[in-house]
């Protein structure tokens, strides 16, 4: 039984007002959930466990838990190191009288396995019309899948001739483009042809000019030198005539000269001996202008 089980625990005077007011109150005055020691005078009354409860109610532990203590009088006693729920028969009967279900939770199992019954029957006579007609529904699956297989084979040779389209118009167009690219560029290549033939002209003609530019200085520098040496022969001659000119400053100014010594001290002019000779129809620079009219 449930109370050999159980220890007794002992208490002493510091227990609290609640344990002494369920010990005193009578067993129609106690709360839905009574905290059991052992020693209680109504303790023997909580004779029955969860398991006998749930028999006699017919209702799954879940169930029990949810009217412990809510609608059914439940206490809490110690067994086997546990807190476990004990009830009493009395408490029991009373919820049954109450509650007075109309279908009791055996009568709903019975019902249920009605229903699997009746499921099975339906189930089988479901098989036999499926065996019967599998051959019917074998022949209009193969005609849907033939069915579906030429809409398919149509659809991809559709499909098959739009991208071959597709891909020569894009071809055709590209060819175009790579045309009208090759003329641009012939366009192209015929300009800078023509500027490059103009720019080698221009050169041949720079350098053209460049050569008759060295010959004409060539020329100048010849002439220079021409000038060049006629002028120191001048020099020369001018410091010659620098000497007779001393010479005629030695002689007094109140001394006459007879005119055979006049014509020794004298000499004839040295520049008109001595003036370049250039050749017609040339053009002189302003600096062999400037030398000769210096001379002069």
């Amino acid at each position: 039984m449930i109370h050999d089980e159980i220890k007794h625990e002992d208490h002493s005077d510091s227990q609290p007002q609640e344990i002494l007011c369920e010990e005193q109150a009578t067993p129609e005055d106690l709360p839905m959930t009574v905290h059991l020691k052992g020693y209680e005078e109504y303790f023997e009354e909580f004779s029955w466990d969860a398991k006998k409860v749930m028999d006699v109610l017919g209702i799954k532990r879940s169930r029990l838990n949810q009217i412990s203590g809510e609608e059914l009088r439940v206490g809490k006693a110690r067994v086997d190191r546990y807190l476990r729920p004990i009830y009493r028969p009395e408490d029991v009967k009373k919820y049954l009288a109450w509650t007075k279900p109309t279908a009791s939770h055996k009568r709903s199992t019975s019902i249920i396995d009605e229903a699997r019954l009746k499921l099975d029957q339906t189930s089988g006579e479901l098989k036999e019309k499926l065996i019967g007609s599998q051959e019917s529904l074998k022949e209009e699956i193969a005609l849907l899948l033939e069915q579906t297989l030429v809409k398919l084979t149509r659809n991809y040779e559709h499909l098959g001739e739009a991208l071959l389209t597709k891909h020569l118009l894009s071809l055709q167009k590209n060819i175009q483009e790579s045309q009208f690219l090759e003329q641009e560029a012939f366009k192209k290549t015929k300009l800078l042809e023509e500027k490059l033939e103009k720019i080698l002209q221009k050169d041949l003609d720079t350098s053209s000019s460049i050569l008759s530019l060295k010959e004409e200085t060539t020329k100048q520098a010849q002439t220079m030198e021409q000038v060049l040496t006629q002028l120191i022969s001048l020099e020369k001659k001018l410091e010659s005539s620098e000497k007779q000119l001393e010479k005629i400053l030695q002689v007094k100014k109140t001394e006459k000269l007879s005119l055979s010594e006049r014509k020794q001290i004298i000499s004839p002019c040295p520049f008109k001996a001595s003036r370049p000779v250039f050749k017609k129809g040339r053009t002189l620079s302003i600096q062999e202008r400037k030398k000769i009219k210096y001379f002069l």
